[in-house]
């Protein structure tokens, strides 16, 4: 009834900000209630439209896009990255609605709105582009990062299996047998190698003569230890690393 006898000015949004920390700045958002923007604040309203355009816009810059090397892919971006995919979805979400209900707000259309309303749109477009791309990257630079490490440390493993060999060879003895890419080969102490394809096919590269000092075990002697290998003996990259990074 006063209201009504004496005229009010429109009552200021009071709702509690949500605030997120990520690459180096910090959002801040609240929730409105659709059409409740245009009662907010204008000062604070655009500091913080700006703090999460500012967010984003580091974001772009701190993640590598699809042209990038793998050397760009540090330690610190593949954590960002992992934050990022887990953390983001709100505040993109809550900055699409805002922007999208700031567009029926007066002053929308006066002094820097207008700017920042279509930056803010151009970040939300190219943020949600960037987190699908960037966790796909990720993951591949994880993957063949993984499989490097497992490689090095299966020539490692192979070089000690080598020399555990004994000195006198009265028959075909395996050394060493690894998977990889759906291929098994075993490595044998005389130096000769038999490799199984994925396919299924055999082949046997031969030992050579100067350390099988002219005496080669017949062929189906290599290929019939191989066979009686240990299943569980045979070394392969760990399943994280996929098929694609091979």
């Amino acid at each position: 009834m006063v209201c009504l006898l004496v005229g009010c000015a429109p009552a200021t949004v009071r709702l509690r900000a949500t605030h997120l920390d990520l690459a180096g700045g910090r959002a801040s958002w609240r929730d409105f209630p659709a059409g409740a923007i245009c009662d907010a604040e204008p000062r604070f309203l655009l500091d913080e439209l700006s703090s999460v355009n500012g967010v984003l816009s580091r974001y772009l810059r701190l993640v590598p896009d699809s042209t990038a090397d793998d050397a760009a892919w540090t330690d610190e971006v593949l954590a960002l990255v992992d934050e990022g995919d887990a953390r983001l979805a709100p505040l993109l979400d809550a900055h699409h609605r805002n922007l999208a209900d700031l567009g029926r707000c007066s002053f929308s259309t006066q002094g820097a709105w207008p700017s920042l309303r279509a930056r803010g749109a151009e970040l939300l477009t190219a943020v949600r582009a960037r987190l699908t791309l960037s966790a796909t990257q990720a993951r591949e630079v994880r993957q063949a990062r993984e499989l490097a490490a497992w490689r090095e440390t299966r020539l490692r493993q192979q070089d000690e299996a080598r020399r555990a060999c004994p000195v006198r060879l009265g028959a075909a003895i395996v050394s060493f047998a690894w998977r990889e890419n759906g291929a098994t080969t075993w490595v044998f102490c005389d130096g000769a190698q038999v490799t199984r394809a994925p396919e299924g096919g055999w082949s046997l590269e031969p030992a050579p003569l100067e350390f099988t000092r002219g005496r080669r075990p017949a062929d189906a002697t290599y290929f019939a230890a191989a066979r009686r290998y240990p299943e569980g003996a045979i070394v392969a990259p760990p399943s994280s690393a996929s098929l694609s990074a091979w």
